[in-house]
């Protein structure tokens, strides 16, 4: 289990907060493997999700 926590840090320290700092936006909630960022403008988030190599998820 501390692996995992660990591991998790680490995702968030070296992949998403970076992304969010770049593309001007910040970390509101950590969910896992993933987080939600806040960013200024439709095209940020957009960069910002390409950047880290995710995908939005269907509302269906």
């Amino acid at each position: 289990m501390a692996e995992t926590s660990c591991g998790l840090r680490a995702l968030h320290s070296e992949v998403i907060d970076p992304v969010a700092a770049v593309h001007r936006g910040r970390v509101i909630k950590q969910t896992g493997d993933g987080a939600i960022l806040q960013v200024r403008s439709a095209v940020d988030a957009v960069q910002s999700n390409g950047t880290a190599g995710l995908r939005p998820r269907s509302t269906l």
